[in-house]
């Protein structure tokens, strides 16, 4: 709680915040109560992650460059709540930034989304939480143990882009080295065996298409609200009608399933899970009773950026 105060009062303070959680959930948390504080101060907010469809993170990413994209003529103060979806394509500038913990990599691929084009006269302050340290089940622990140790050691000190690349030999010593390098080799041996040397001219292979697919790990579904809306327009306008899925993984398509929230037997697999622009596909219901019936089915710069480092 104070660290929201401490957001809201930051942006209050005219600056633009970017608020980056490693979590869809927890940045939706994030955003409900951020927008709950700045509402009365007029302030916009916006939240950014891979739950939205396409036609609304389309629209996001146009409101979020207009507003604080490094060439833009139309800057303007704004609250950011994102994910990691941040910490790639977009060509954003903002003043400070409110961060989970992470690997140092992705940390500093956030830290390139602050005083992009060096307009603070001086370094702009980059604040990363201790807690939570365990990698959220996204990355490996010890990545996120290490880098906030080297944080630590260097809390409050201009960060050099020189120094990250031996801060990032530091973190990736030992047996997490050693560990890198046997998953590498397996997967080469892996990719030579089933891809190089079964590839043979103007014939196609099943096991390697399958091989393909498996490379991504989700699958879309169409949020029952929109429903209606696609059957219109899934004739005249099929590209439309598609910027009305949500991309899911697998994971998580089994549990809406197994919850009995998935209402039919074919793609585009709709969902009773509830969807508005602002939050995008939401989860934070799933505990309550399912309606209907129960449909078992299986979906086949760092760049310039100049930044002070503060731990929270």
């Amino acid at each position: 709680d104070n660290s929201l105060a401490q957001i809201a009062q930051t942006a209050r303070a005219g600056k633009s915040v970017l608020v980056v959680c490693n979590l869809v959930a927890r940045a939706q948390t994030a955003y409900r109560e951020l927008d709950a504080r700045l509402e009365k101060n007029g302030i916009p907010d916006e939240l950014l992650h891979g739950r939205f469809n396409m036609r609304d993170r389309s629209a996001k990413e146009h409101l979020v460059r207009d507003a604080t994209g490094s060439k833009s003529d139309n800057r303007r103060s704004i609250v950011l709540v994102a994910t990691q979806v941040v910490e790639v394509s977009l060509d954003i500038d903002l003043d400070t930034i409110f961060t989970d913990p992470a690997p140092l990599e992705a940390l500093v691929q956030r830290f390139g989304r602050i005083n992009r084009r060096r307009r603070q006269a001086d370094l702009a302050t980059v604040q990363i939480y201790r807690e939570p340290f365990d990698g959220q089940k996204i990355y490996d622990g010890r990545l996120v143990k290490r880098t906030l140790q080297i944080l630590e050691r260097e809390d409050d000190k201009p960060m050099n882009e020189s120094a990250v690349s031996e801060w990032l030999d530091e973190i990736y010593k030992g047996e997490i080295a050693d560990e890198w390098q046997k998953i590498y080799g397996e997967q080469a041996t892996e990719f030579e065996a089933n891809c190089l040397q079964t590839l043979r001219p103007f014939q196609s292979s099943d096991h390697l298409e399958e091989q393909f697919y498996r490379a991504f790990d989700g699958t879309e579904v169409l949020p029952e609200v929109h429903q209606v809306e696609y059957e219109k327009l899934k004739e005249d306008d099929p590209i439309r009608a598609n910027e009305l899925l949500v991309p899911i993984s697998y994971g998580r398509y089994h549990q809406l399933r197994n919850a009995r929230r998935v209402l039919t037997e074919k793609w585009p697999f709709v969902v009773d899970v509830p969807y508005d622009e602002k939050l995008g596909l939401d989860f934070s219901d799933l505990k309550r009773k399912a309606r209907g019936r129960f449909v078992y089915t299986c979906p086949g710069g760092y760049g310039s950026a100049r930044v002070r480092s503060q731990i929270r």
